[in-house]
């Protein structure tokens, strides 16, 4: 029996890991993921630029929930 490594399930898995390992379904969700949340990043700039005001606490407390959960499981995102 042959032993399963990380890299090779995670080469299943959209979004998680390394995207140029990525089968290709996995490679097509994960960019579609990828340009769904650019699209809402630009849908909320622009809507910023064009008056919207946040708290500064809310934008605060969404980045520290955000940037980690980004930059560990989902860095392919970048």
């Amino acid at each position: 029996m042959s032993s399963i490594s990380r890299k090779d399930i995670q080469q299943f898995i959209p979004v998680v890991g390394d995207i140029s390992t990525k089968n290709p379904l996995a490679h097509t969700i994960t960019r579609g993921i990828i340009n769904t949340a650019n699209a809402a990043q630009m849908i909320l700039a622009e809507a910023y630029i064009n008056g919207l005001e946040v708290p500064g606490s809310i934008v605060r407390s969404l980045l520290d929930t955000f940037i980690p959960i980004c930059f560990k499981p989902l860095s392919s995102l970048f």
